[in-house]
């Protein structure tokens, strides 16, 4: 089963350029050895919520938000595509992942097409 794995920051706790760059060098270890143990099958991390847009549709009109997206406590940081037994067997796997320590992960099982 083919799983996503959403990594969530919260910028309060990666808030200096010291934490930033301790936090991309702990995820990417985590990553590579996701990649050794056969498990990682793609990824990758997203460009700052500085420079996100988001949009919506209502009533015909379409409005168009740039970030940073006040509301958010968290953002999206990246994602891992992982493969895995079942949910269970996902979630131990994403509980080894940094983001835990500064943000979250989410566990979302791939719905496959076709």
């Amino acid at each position: 089963m083919q799983f996503m794995l959403v990594l969530y920051e919260d910028p309060s706790l990666i808030a200096t350029d010291s934490q930033r760059q301790a936090a991309v060098e702990k995820t990417g270890e985590y990553a590579m050895g996701l990649l050794a143990d056969g498990i990682l099958t793609g990824g990758a991390p997203l460009r700052p919520v500085s420079e996100a847009r988001k949009l919506s549709a209502r009533d015909g009109k379409t409005r168009v938000l740039d970030g940073p997206f006040a509301e958010a406590k968290e953002v999206i940081a990246g994602y891992f595509l992982i493969e895995a037994d079942s949910t269970e067997h996902a979630s131990k796997i994403a509980a080894g992942c940094p983001n835990v320590d500064f943000g979250s992960v989410e566990v979302r099982e791939i719905v496959p097409m076709g």
